[in-house]
């Protein structure tokens, strides 16, 4: 069985044309996957410095010196360097403001948002031969399930090593319950799931409600003396300020002396619905049998272009910021989600281009359990543990481990290549092999042949920097850097493609 939140029916082997209502759509596991990627990607940079400010967070935009407008100076100073740079087309494209307004690590989280509301129409679907309190008892389940791994997870991410690493006994065990990413859905998917009984214009009038209040607090809300409305800083705008009110629903609850819960976090509920129940819009649209395929793509990509068109020109006013879920930044997120939902439902659904698809439907085959576990296990077992870089019997255990970890990673990934290819090209699937020998061989090279150099003073770090460090002192900053990332999403791709040809799927 699989996590239903983000799971279909069953594969129906018939084309589109052919299928019955309500069957799976091979673009929804691919746009799953692609999702899943970019999370193991942005999550696990090898090296933040080099890594450019595309796979890292855009955070809050600072505004140009005269404009009121965060975009409008963005975009005021993109033309003035396209004006005076002496290669404007390459600055064109890559200083382009949305580029840094809105990265690839910033569309992750609406992407999750998006899919759980894509998917809804097809669990609701198959959930209907069930009685509703059935139905219903599995809805707070699956949404208390995300709860209980949401606090489970920021535990072990943020207070279990403080506790771990204490000699003295002066750090008592203490559970601290918060919102995070998987709280965030569980409430959110709650809140959408009830709205879906709705009928389609309700739904999306819903929607939009939210989006506009959530505008509305943070272009209104008072933020205190001396403070104007609207002010949108990292260090000053609503959110904040509300938070920072000593009302009753901020505090700590408090039950036990080990357990402490706080709500903080809850006015990103409203504008993470709106998003989840944008995807049911779209994903009600996908299912209907009483269009052509053909229209429901063109009508999904013009919604996706009319979402994206009004982001944008929301964004003229508050500027795009996933920290605090501006409604300009949801909506254009949601019109890329669409147009993207389009083209990959054109391609493999209508035309059956699917022989490319396999590697994005198994990674999106467990898409809560992989970033569950991915991130548990480095926590446990990469970040947690220590490594005393003065001593060079520590630092030559973690090279020559990253070694066997990268060559066993990589072999595996080739065998893996290897066979179906065989099938297909005949022996010249052997260059698989070839190659990957090659970048071992190269690998083992570069790293044995640069010394282990030993810190002068006792100093710990993590296992996750000391391999770090080991892959860019051997490969170069850039290089080692993408090594490492590389690696643990293709380590990751492989167990979950052994998870999902044995069926092995983590169901909520």
């Amino acid at each position: 069985m699989t996590a239903t939140l983000f799971k279909q029916p069953e594969p129906d082997p018939l084309p589109l044309t052919k299928r019955q209502s309500g069957g799976r759509l091979v673009s929804l596991d691919v746009f799953r996957g692609l999702v899943i990627l970019a999370m193991l990607i942005v999550n696990n940079l090898g090296s933040y410095s080099t890594a450019g400010y595309f796979w890292k967070h855009a955070g809050f935009v600072p505004p140009a010196d005269g404009y009121a407008s965060v975009q409008l100076g963005a975009f005021a100073s993109w033309l003035h360097l396209i004006a005076t740079a002496d290669a404007p087309i390459t600055r064109a494209f890559t200083q382009f403001p949305i580029w840094k307004h809105v990265t690839l690590a910033d569309y992750v989280m609406p992407g999750f948002m998006l899919i759980i509301g894509l998917a809804m129409p097809y669990s609701v679907s198959a959930g209907r031969a069930h009685p509703a309190a059935l139905v219903w008892l599995r809805v707070v389940k699956r949404a208390v399930m995300l709860l209980l791994l949401g606090w489970l997870l920021c535990y072990f991410r943020d207070q279990f090593a403080i506790w771990w690493r204490d000699e003295t006994g002066t750090v008592p065990f203490r559970l601290v319950c918060g919102m995070d990413v998987l709280q965030l859905l569980g409430v959110g998917y709650l809140a959408s799931r009830i709205f879906y009984e709705l009928p389609t214009r309700p739904r999306l009038v819903v929607a939009l409600a939210l989006l506009l209040w959530h505008w509305a607090v943070l272009r209104f809300w008072p933020q205190g003396e001396g403070v104007a409305r609207g002010t949108f800083t990292a260090g000053q705008n609503a959110i904040s300020s509300i938070y920072s009110q000593p009302w009753w629903i901020w505090r700590s609850f408090e039950p036990f002396s080990w357990l402490s819960i706080n709500w903080k976090g809850l006015m990103s509920v409203p504008p993470a619905t709106a998003m989840m129940l944008l995807g049911t819009l779209m994903g009600d649209w996908l299912r209907r049998d009483d269009l052509s395929p053909i229209l429901r793509v063109r009508r999904l990509a013009t919604a996706g272009a009319v979402c994206a068109l009004l982001g944008f020109l929301w964004a003229f006013d508050l500027p795009f910021n996933k920290d605090r879920w501006t409604p300009c930044y949801l909506l254009w997120c949601a019109g890329v989600g669409a147009i993207v939902l389009s083209m990959l439902f054109l391609l493999i659904d209508i035309h059956a281009c699917r022989g490319w698809t396999y590697a994005f439907v198994v990674l999106g085959s467990n898409a809560i359990g992989v970033y569950f576990i991915s991130i548990l296990s480095k926590v446990l077992l990469m970040n947690t543990p220590l490594v005393d870089t003065s001593r060079a019997l520590s630092l030559a255990a973690v090279r020559y481990g990253t070694l066997i970890f990268f060559s066993l990673t990589a072999g595996w990934a080739a065998w893996r290549l290897s066979r179906p290819l065989l099938r297909h090209i005949g022996p010249a699937s052997g260059a698989i092999v070839v190659l990957t020998a090659s970048i071992i061989s190269l690998l083992w090279y570069r790293m044995i042949a640069v010394p282990v150099s030993p810190a002068t003073q006792p100093t710990l770090t993590s296992i996750t920097n000391a391999v770090g460090n080991a892959l860019k002192q051997s490969l170069g900053e850039w290089e080692g850097g993408w090594a490492f990332t590389c690696c643990f999403v293709l380590f990751w791709w492989l167990v979950l493609d052994e998870a999902y040809r044995r069926r092995i799927f983590w169901k909520l």
